[in-house]
This record gives C-alpha cells, sequence and structure tokens, in this order.
C-alpha cells in the first residue's frame, strides 16, 4: 500500500465515520418524530420541548437502535457492490481500499450494534435484542449478498453492450 493510498484510507474513514453519525442521527430523528405522532398526535419538537429533552437526548429505547441497523444493512449492500465491482476489474484494487476499508470501515459499525443488542438484553427487551442482534445479521448478510449480484448483472451488462 502506497502512502498516499493509506492517506486515503485514513481520511475515508473519517468520512464514513461522520457519515455515520449523521444517517444515525437522521433515523433517530425519525423515529422520535413518528413515535411523537404516534403516542401524543403532536409534532416531535412538542414531545421532546414537554419532556425536556434534545433530540440527542431523547430516550433511544422509543424504538429499536434502527440507525445502527439502517448503517449496517446499507453499508453491507454497498460493499457487495465495491468487491464485485473490483473482482471484476471495474474499479481499481487501490480505490477498493479507499471505497471498501476506509469510507465503508469508517461508515458500518459492528461493535456498535453488539453494544445496542447487549444493552437491550440488559434492559429486559430479550425480544428487541434477538430481533436486532439476529435481524441485523441476517439482513446485512443478504444485502452483501445482493450488492455482489447488483454489481455482477450491471457489470455483465455494461459489458455485452
Amino acid at each position: 500500500m502506497t502512502v498516499w493510498v493509506f492517506a486515503m484510507v485514513a481520511v475515508a474513514g473519517g468520512l464514513g465515520s461522520a457519515l455515520r453519525a449523521a444517517v444515525d442521527a437522521a433515523v433517530h430523528q425519525a423515529a422520535v418524530h413518528q413515535a411523537a405522532q404516534r403516542t401524543e398526535r403532536r409534532s416531535a419538537q412538542q414531545y421532546l420541548r414537554r419532556t425536556g429533552r434534545s433530540a440527542a437526548q431523547s430516550p433511544r429505547s422509543i424504538a429499536l437502535p434502527l440507525g445502527t441497523a439502517v448503517v449496517n444493512v446499507s453499508g453491507s449492500f454497498l460493499l457487495g457492490v465495491v468487491t464485485g465491482s473490483a473482482v471484476a476489474g471495474v474499479l481499481p484494487t487501490e480505490w477498493q481500499a479507499v471505497v471498501a476499508t476506509g469510507l465503508l470501515g469508517g461508515y458500518t459499525t459492528f461493535s456498535t450494534a453488539s453494544l445496542e443488542t447487549v444493552r437491550l438484553v440488559q434492559a429486559g427487551r430479550f425480544g428487541a435484542g434477538l430481533l436486532i442482534g439476529f435481524g441485523v445479521l441476517v439482513l446485512s448478510v443478504a444485502a452483501a449478498w445482493a450488492g455482489l449480484a447488483i454489481a455482477a448483472v450491471t457489470i455483465g451488462a455494461a459489458a455485452a453492450t
């Protein structure tokens, strides 16, 4: 690995981490908003104001930790596409390292998913823990498989034209 590729992997990893935080926050905010509409038929802002919390402090127990699930499933799909493109020779090895290891490595987070699963179980939410723990794993593997398949079909169709 050249110094340039190493530096690009590091920068891409930072961008992936920032993207993960943004996606997680957006999904969490949407869950808070839906919970507020369902339970009180008020806006999420009124719900948060009434409880004295900011969006960042709102309880993650309102819903399952869907932000981490969305990040890991979408990251697995994208990693499948990137890997399929690299295997087909469409994406150079250096760019595979930057995008797969850097960007998507920073974006996805198995450790957070594991911790959130444990915290659900510790809180007595065994069903939710099982759903997140096994559900995200199964969906992530399926998404990676789909990403590989879509890359193969897309690249195969492009090569045929």
